[in-house]
């Protein structure tokens, strides 16, 4: 379920600087592209061993770095990577 722009109360695709007040950082982007809106084929070596071998990249070299990822979903925001959506079932 994808939460409304009214429930999140940031729009989709709008970036937020949640401390302005801190200086900017440096560092080297370490890219991904992410699709949350397609249901994930299970079994083989497919879905875990991608995200593993993600973890495996940000944790190497070159440092600092920063973890940098595309939504490819169409709206964008539909799921989450590091796990920011939250559903509320009763």
């Amino acid at each position: 379920m994808r939460p409304s722009a009214a429930a999140t109360a940031t729009p989709p695709g709008t970036s937020i600087a949640p401390s302005p007040d801190l200086p900017p950082k440096v560092g080297f982007a370490k890219t991904a592209t992410m699709r949350a809106k397609d249901p994930v084929l299970q079994g083989g070596q497919g879905y875990m061993q991608k995200r593993l071998d993600y973890l495996d990249y940000v944790a190497s070299q070159p440092n600092p770095n920063w973890m940098v990822i595309q939504d490819l979903d169409d709206p964008p925001g539909y799921g989450a990577f590091w796990g920011e959506v939250s559903i509320q079932r009763a």
